[in-house]
């Protein structure tokens, strides 16, 4: 894969190094109850769209990054369902992964815009599989 890293054990993307940047995450998720926002999510293989900024900084001599996730407002995040899943299957989500690779640069830049309709292209190409 030459987009998506393996972070662990989700697979990541942002579109900078520094800066406002649009995390593109692909990964599992246990499901259940949800208690910010009252639903259930069901259990399988996500796709999270986040806006974030990533800043660098230093202290005594070392360099560090952090990250600023935006919670709510026009800068809000957003996930889909690509695939429902009884159980974690790491093949499952590599394979996933691998086959949305080469379309994260495009389901980004599309996600700034419109991300229902980024998340809608993710699960497209999963649904070819």
């Amino acid at each position: 894969m030459t987009n998506l890293t393996l972070n662990n054990e989700d697979y990541e993307y942002d579109t900078a190094e520094i800066g406002f940047s649009l995390q593109v995450k692909v990964g599992y998720e246990v499901g259940g109850s949800n208690f910010l926002t009252g639903g259930v999510s069901r259990r399988g293989i996500y796709i999270y769209l986040t806006p974030t900024t990533i800043e660098e900084g230093s202290y005594e001599g070392r360099t560090y990054k952090t990250r600023v996730i935006s919670i709510g407002g026009e800068h809000s995040g957003l996930k889909g369902m690509l695939l429902p899943l009884k159980r974690k299957n790491a093949r499952k989500l590599e394979e996933i992964a691998a086959q949305l690779d080469p379309m994260i640069p495009e389901i980004a830049q599309l996600a700034e815009t419109n991300k229902r309709l980024a998340i809608i292209q993710a699960q497209e190409v999963v649904e070819a599989l």
